[in-house]
């Protein structure tokens, strides 16, 4: 919906003390004949000097924004503060109409000029500073947390148990822009015994002072040998491609895509939306409880969903905070986490990095049943992942 401008006030100066040719446009604009009166405005700009130039022209952006010509407008604006750069109710109405299509930074600098001639362009000014300094102290923040994490990060260091066992508290959202690189194993013993091993790459896109964001995830995959259960393949083949998880200002999942085109068989981004989603549910609700702390020896409980065969599995899990630990170079903390539901079972450990909510590492051994036209297939596999990168784009 378009939003109004304020020209109630420099109406009143334009109609004061207006040539012939500005009054006929008047006429013209109160019959709603906006083409006409636009023209005559520009024709009674060009006989007027300045300060009335400008605001003629002014006075014909107002008129192309009641016609529906927004880009028109916005050149008539510019052209009055190029014609009579001292006219302040120019860099006025550009300062509304820009903070009106989000271009801040344009707005408060139109502000600045305006503000000692209008008490509510000052007040524009005051409250767009506050935000882009606030908005600011915020992306700082967060590169600040990517940055040292990267220097902690060190893959080749051996875990190392801390002492102490005081409470922290922990965040609930990663610092925006991020991507995390980790290398990923899987032993499965059930229904056939191999090894593979990939990468799997998550990004969080987006600006760290907004209230949504995009998550990016993909698996670089080897080869797939032929001799792999069938369902595993096709569990994985498609994850090769980029998934696009939008989330919402509340921290769920508004929409789940490929980035770009992908396939409408096997797995699909919309398939894995429930485990997304639970997984930031879970993060947000439950692991850092009610204050946001944590210590060793806290136990807490929740839902999850896995995704299983395609179909999405309701999940309880219990979880305890074990100990602090040094991962990889980074002082995380450990948590031990029992997942039950029907026909799954498995237990989980993380290691997470409280300042950013990042996961070290991650473990999981899991139990769970497939069917098959063969009949039902019981799994039995243990994943494993390690952070290996972290960068603050991708």
């Amino acid at each position: 919906m378009r939003r109004p401008y304020r020209y109630a006030a420099l109406l009143l100066l334009v109609t004061i003390g207006c040539q012939p040719p500005g009054k006929r446009a008047e006429k013209e604009a109160a019959d709603g004949n906006f083409p006409e009166a636009a023209k005559l405005f520009w024709q009674a700009a060009l006989d007027a000097p300045c300060p009335e130039r400008g605001r003629f022209l002014l006075r014909r952006a107002q008129i192309q924004g009641q016609a529906g010509y927004d880009d028109l407008n916005g050149a008539t604006i510019d052209q009055a503060i190029r014609s009579c750069p001292e006219l302040p109710d120019g860099y006025w109405l550009r300062a509304q109409r820009n903070r009106d299509r989000g271009d801040r930074e344009q707005a408060m600098n139109d502000a600045r000029f305006a503000r000692s001639y209008f008490p509510e362009a000052r007040t524009m000014y005051s409250e767009l500073a506050m935000e882009l300094e606030t908005e600011r102290s915020i992306r700082e923040h967060a590169q600040k947390l990517i940055t040292e994490l990267q220097a902690a990060l060190d893959p080749t260091k051996p875990r190392r148990k801390l002492p102490g066992r005081e409470a922290v508290t922990l965040t609930r959202q990663v610092p925006l822009p991020l991507t995390l690189r980790y290398q990923v194993s899987q032993r499965a013993t059930e229904p056939a015994r191999f090894e593979l091993e990939w990468q799997e790459v998550i990004s969080y896109r987006g600006d760290s002072a907004a209230s949504t964001y995009a998550l990016v995830r993909h698996l670089n995959l080897p080869p797939m040998e032929k001799e792999l259960p069938l369902y595993h393949r096709l569990q994985l083949a498609n994850q090769r491609l980029p998934m696009v998880f939008e989330i919402n200002a509340d921290g769920e999942v508004s929409e789940a895509r490929w980035l770009t085109k992908g396939p409408d068989r096997g797995m699909r981004p919309e398939m894995l939306r429930p485990e997304i989603d639970a997984m930031l549910k879970r993060r947000r609700l439950f692991d850092s409880g009610e204050d946001g702390r944590r210590a060793p020896g806290d136990r807490w409980a929740g839902a999850d969903v896995k995704v299983v065969d395609g179909k999405p599995i309701q999940l309880r899990y219990q979880s305890r905070a074990e100990a602090w630990v040094e991962m990889s170079g980074v002082r995380t903390l450990q948590i031990h986490t029992v997942l039950s539901g029907d026909g799954y079972s498995a237990q989980e450990k993380h290691w997470l990095h409280p300042k950013t909510a990042v996961t070290v590492r991650w473990s999981r051994t899991a139990n769970y049943t497939v069917t098959t036209r063969a009949g039902p297939q019981r799994w039995q596999e243990q994943i494993e992942a390690n952070l290996v990168s972290v960068a603050g784009t991708e």
